[in-house]
């Protein structure tokens, strides 16, 4: 199965309201419902660590470049400090982090954008094809 959500979108065939057909060039093939394919697209911004985690996991790709921004992130003030102490006090610490949008579908397959812009035209041309062949007015 192609694990590309664009691409995937590619292989969909709706036949009605309720049934939409995934095939691909391999030989997979499956009825889905439309619902399952409705795309959200979540912002996130990754530190670091959160980063390398997202890439490890594939849920980002390695070589996607993000544009980087200075966050506010609540922290246990004992990170700051290192005084067990403070473990219990949560303060403002200044982070490091990349800007990502995750689209995403029902069915888990997920794409990763370093632009606002391309997740959300890409996500509502999609959701709009699935609304209309549901019968869905957006307003």
């Amino acid at each position: 199965m192609i694990s590309d959500l664009e691409e995937y979108y590619n292989h969909i065939t709706y036949k009605s309201k309720e049934v939409a057909e995934y095939e691909d060039n391999e030989g997979t093939y499956f009825n889905v419902t439309p619902s399952n394919l409705i795309i959200n697209v979540l912002y996130r911004e990754l530190t670091k660590e959160e980063y390398e985690q997202a890439v490890f996991q594939q849920t980002i790709p390695k070589d996607i470049i993000c544009n980087e921004i200075e966050t506010t992130r609540i922290v246990p003030k004992s990170e700051i400090t290192k005084n067990p102490k403070d473990q219990t006090i949560l303060v403002d610490k200044k982070v490091k982090a990349k800007q990502v949008w995750i689209a995403s579908n029902g069915l888990g397959l997920k794409k990763a954008y370093n632009d606002k812009k391309k997740a959300l035209e890409f996500a509502k041309k999609i959701n709009k094809k699935i609304f209309e062949v549901s019968g869905i007015e957006i307003k």
